[in-house]
């Protein structure tokens, strides 16, 4: 796990919500599956992490562009755009069929039918 160093995460405030979300990128990544999207992995973690949450208005990026701008952000604001996004689709997966389904499909893919819930 790679971080800022500690003493500056400390400094800021930003030391357990950092490690948190490091350790849960961990985990998913030891569950995913290859060829899980990179938003379903970065949204649970999102997710998980108390980072985002499914209420709001559907994202205007589409889930291939959350997935480009997971992997190749120009700008910082483009990231946590990309990073809110997937979150919001993570949660929406969730909420619709349960924590153990969602968790199934990082293992093992997500059906189209599935998909088509998100509106995407």
């Amino acid at each position: 796990i790679g971080t800022q160093p500690l003493r500056t995460l400390a400094g800021r405030g930003l030391l357990v919500s950092d490690l948190r979300h490091e350790f849960l990128h961990a985990l998913v990544e030891g569950e995913a599956a290859g060829g899980t999207p990179l938003w379903l992995r970065e949204g649970l973690v999102e997710v998980w992490s108390g980072e985002v949450r499914a209420d709001g208005p559907m994202p205007a990026l589409k889930l291939d562009e959350i997935d480009r701008a997971l992997a190749h952000a120009v700008s910082e604001a483009q990231s946590q755009a990309a990073h809110r996004a997937a979150g919001w689709f993570a949660a929406r997966l969730i909420a619709r069929f349960g924590r153990e389904q969602v968790i199934e499909w990082l293992r093992s893919g997500i059906p189209a039918s599935a998909m088509v819930t998100l509106g995407r």
